[in-house]
């Protein structure tokens, strides 16, 4: 019914990125995502500052995220890149 993971894991800097939080439509506004995304914390942050990345139209996820304390720190831009050949 969820599921999330982790992205990025940085031993050298302490630094870990979760992600890939998702919650099956059926079972959405549950709290299940925020079930996930506590667990993930609890496991990693001893030893790890925690970081997410998430877009900034994704309304339910930002909830979700306040909801267990995380606060935007930074707006990233993502995109797509083709390599040209000359």
């Amino acid at each position: 019914m969820a599921a999330g993971g982790v992205h990025v894991v940085s031993k050298r800097h302490g630094v870990v990125a979760i992600g890939n939080i998702a919650t099956a439509p059926e079972y959405r506004g549950r709290g299940y995502a925020g079930v996930i995304t506590r667990g993930l914390c609890r496991a990693l942050t001893e030893t790890h500052l925690i970081a997410l990345n998430v877009r900034k139209d994704n309304a339910p996820a930002l909830a979700c995220h306040r909801g267990v304390g995380f606060e935007p720190v930074v707006v990233y831009e993502e995109g797509w890149v083709r390599r040209i050949r000359a």
